[in-house]
């Protein structure tokens, strides 16, 4: 918003014609005004990005400057939809943290932010459920690890190196899901049940009791594996690092290690 002073001068210029006047501003850059209008030097809009003096604009809450096409293998990694420009996520991760600092994408997908953020030298943390999408991300890390110059790589002055550690969660009851969904008939879902109920977590509500082996095998072997699927508390797909120390999980002390060195940073 422009201050009192200048407005009484955009005023007072308007009967005065092709008369320029100076406001000198403390608290801000001097401003010049011709009949009744700011004039705006060429000069303020060049600033230096990525090493070259370009005109530039403050930056808004919409972004369209950032273009889309042709980042399809960018990374060495295809995606039809859905992938976004590392150009992109290097401007999110520079406004937002500083070398060194920890970048957290819980929807890891093909892997642009870890790479972006391991070629700015930050540190990243990378979640990601489908193992097709964990696949092209770990391909595209190793990508950036041997220097592959897509993306962001030449303005980053990326030559490659650095490291990264891949680790999954440690099954419970999704070992089970996993044995369901592949079992191909109702006798191996009734030795999965069978094992299921010394070492499986049930949810709360299902009474053991009133299973019917001789009424489970007359069903359909995708009802069969529906009241089993129900049966698993889903809560307890995975160990907990609360856990760690039970010996029913059997976790081994390289993991332990592992673990304990990650939550204490």
């Amino acid at each position: 918003m422009p201050s009192s002073e200048v407005v009484k001068v955009r005023d007072l210029s308007k009967n005065k014609k092709d008369k320029i006047f100076e406001v000198k501003r403390a608290n801000g850059y001097d401003v010049y005004v011709l009949n009744g209008r700011e004039l705006a030097f060429y000069s303020k809009k060049i600033r230096e990005i990525d090493g070259k003096k370009v005109p530039s604009i403050q930056l808004s809450n919409i972004w369209s400057d950032v273009p889309y096409e042709g980042i399809a293998s960018e990374g060495g990694v295809k995606l039809k939809g859905g992938k976004k420009p590392e150009k992109l996520l290097k401007r999110i991760i520079e406004l937002a943290s500083n070398e060194g600092d920890i970048v957290l994408d819980y929807h890891l997908g093909s892997g642009t932010t870890a790479a972006v953020a391991h070629k700015l030298k930050r540190r990243y943390i990378g979640c990601e459920q489908l193992d097709e999408q964990v696949e092209k991300a770990l391909e595209r890390l190793d990508s950036v690890l041997e220097g592959e110059q897509t993306g962001v790589s030449k303005i980053a002055n990326w030559k490659g190196g650095g490291s990264y550690v891949y680790a999954e969660l440690l099954e419970h009851n999704q070992a089970f899901v996993t044995e369901i969904e592949k079992a191909a008939t109702g006798k191996k879902l009734l030795a999965i049940y069978e094992k299921m109920q010394k070492e499986a977590f049930f949810r709360y509500e299902i009474d053991l009791a009133s299973f019917d082996v001789k009424e489970f095998l007359k069903l359909e072997l995708s009802e069969q594996k529906q009241i089993l699927m129900k049966c698993i508390d889903k809560n307890h797909l995975y160990v907990n690092y609360s856990e760690i120390e039970d010996t029913t999980y059997k976790v081994s002390p390289s993991d332990k290690k592992l673990n304990k060195l990650f939550y204490s940073q």
